[in-house]
C-alpha cells in the first residue's frame, strides 16, 4: 500500500499493527490506514476479508480501529496490542 500510494501527496498513511492470539497461537497483522479528504479506510493482506480491507468512509482513526477490533472478535481472536505508527503525515 505504501509503495502504491507513494506519489499521492494528498493522502495520509498510517501503518497499524495488530497483535492477536487464538488457541495459544500469536499472530501479527499490519494494515495501512489511508486518509483522504478527511475520511479513512485501510488496506492489508489477510485470508479474512474483514481483516484485510476497510472501505473508505470512517470519520476517525478510532472508528476504524474499533471496526477492526470487532472483526477480530468475530474470528475469536483476542487482541493483545495495537500500535499506530506515523508515516507520510
Amino acid at each position: 500500500g505504501i509503495y502504491l500510494s507513494q506519489n499521492m501527496t494528498d493522502v495520509e498513511r498510517l501503518p497499524i499493527i495488530f497483535n492477536s492470539e487464538i488457541n495459544g497461537h500469536k499472530y501479527g497483522h499490519i494494515v495501512l490506514a489511508v486518509r483522504f479528504n478527511g475520511k479513512l479506510g485501510a488496506i492489508g493482506l489477510s485470508r479474512r476479508p474483514d481483516l484485510m480491507f476497510k472501505s473508505w468512509g470512517f470519520n476517525t482513526l478510532c472508528d476504524l480501529i474499533l471496526d477492526y477490533k470487532e472483526s477480530y472478535e468475530r474470528w475469536k481472536h483476542s487482541l493483545l496490542k495495537i500500535k499506530v505508527r506515523a508515516y507520510g503525515l
